[in-house]
C-alpha cells in the first residue's frame, strides 16, 4: 500500500524517451538546489535544510525544509505566504503516516508514539527542484521568504 507499481507500456515509452534527458535533468536539478541551498542558509536559525554527505548523490526533486520548534512562526504560516504567491509546498512524504485516516485498515500502525514522524508532519515541508533552469524563480522564492521574514520583523544574521 502506498505505492503505484503498475507501468503501462504508454508511461515505458515515454520513460524511454527521458532516460535520454536525465543527466540534464540531474545537472539543472543539481545546480537548482544548490542555489536555492545558498540562498537559504541565512535563515537556520529558523530552519533546517537537508544536507547531503560529502562523495553522495542526490536527485533533488524537492528540498525539504525543517521549522525549527522555537521559530517565532509555524510550518502553516510559511507555507501559506508561498502558497499565496504562486510557490507550491508540499508535506514531507505525507508526514506521519500513521495519522492518516487510511491506517485505520492496518490495526498494529494505530495509536503508535512516532515523535519524529510526527515532528516531521508537523515542522516538515518540501519546495519542489524542477530539471530545468529556474534561477530567476529561485531569486523569487528567497525573495518571498525575506519579505516574509521582514512581515514578522525577524531579523536574520548571515550564519
Amino acid at each position: 500500500w502506498g505505492f503505484n507499481v503498475r507501468p503501462t507500456e504508454l508511461q515505458a515509452g515515454f520513460g524511454q524517451v527521458q532516460l535520454a534527458r536525465v543527466d540534464d535533468f540531474q545537472l539543472h536539478r543539481l545546480n537548482n538546489a544548490t542555489l536555492l541551498i545558498k540562498l537559504l542558509e541565512k535563515y537556520l536559525n529558523y530552519f533546517s535544510i537537508m544536507r547531503i554527505e560529502p562523495g553522495a548523490t542526490c536527485s533533488w526533486f524537492a528540498l525539504p525544509i525543517m521549522i525549527h520548534q522555537n521559530a517565532p512562526f509555524t510550518r502553516d504560516e510559511i507555507t501559506n505566504v508561498l502558497e499565496e504567491v504562486g510557490v507550491e509546498t508540499r508535506p514531507i512524504v505525507a508526514g506521519n503516516l500513521a495519522r492518516h485516516p487510511a491506517v485505520s485498515r492496518f490495526p498494529s500502525l494505530r495509536n503508535q508514539n512516532l515523535p519524529g514522524a510526527d515532528l516531521v508532519h508537523e515542522q516538515g515541508f518540501y519546495i519542489g527542484i524542477h530539471p530545468v533552469n529556474m534561477e530567476d524563480e529561485i531569486h523569487r522564492i528567497e525573495s518571498e521568504i525575506s519579505q516574509f521574514f521582514r512581515r514578522l520583523s525577524i531579523s536574520v544574521e548571515i550564519q
